[in-house]
């Protein structure tokens, strides 16, 4: 199987990280994830409220490639470790306040996470893994607990 990997890039703060795509344990979620990259997908992070050390971004509507309904559950985790990247999909109306659906990408970047959300346990499919440049990312994703959210860029790496 190729080896696929992503370029995360945070421009204004000029810090990166790459991680690679776990296509042998999450072929659907990744596949999917890949088809919406054909396009560079900029959107905002922010800091997630509920699982712990965690920044989670929306996939826009311009890298929606795909029908969400269709990725199965696969390579589940509900306690993720420093680095993992989960995909997330929760249909409108799952929870009050949730009136459109939620296309979510969350990245750990420290320990002690739980998937765990207004509806109870919420596992999220492990569908990459950071492998260049976990430490600096963790720095800056601790920063956006304080200040905000952040624009953040996502690109296939062919590097």
């Amino acid at each position: 199987m190729t080896k696929r990997r992503v370029l995360i890039e945070f421009p204004d703060e000029k810090v990166t990280a790459i991680a690679k795509l776990l296509v042998d344990e999450a072929p659907k979620t990744c596949a999917a994830i890949w088809s919406a990259l054909e396009a560079p997908m900029i959107t905002t992070a922010v800091h997630a409220m509920y699982t712990g050390h965690e920044i989670s971004l929306r996939l826009p509507a311009a890298n929606q490639r795909f029908d969400p309904e269709t990725i199965p559950k696969e390579n589940l985790s509900a306690f993720p470790l420093p680095g993992d990247v989960l995909w997330s999909y929760v249909p409108a109306y799952m929870w009050p306040g949730t009136t459109e659906p939620i296309l979510d990408i969350g990245i750990f970047y420290g320990r002690e996470n739980r998937t765990f959300f207004p509806i109870g346990w919420f596992p999220g499919n492990r569908f990459g893994q950071i492998e260049e440049n976990l430490e600096g990312l963790a720095k800056l994703c601790r920063r956006l607990l304080y200040e905000g959210e952040k624009q953040i860029t996502i690109t296939r790496y062919e590097g």
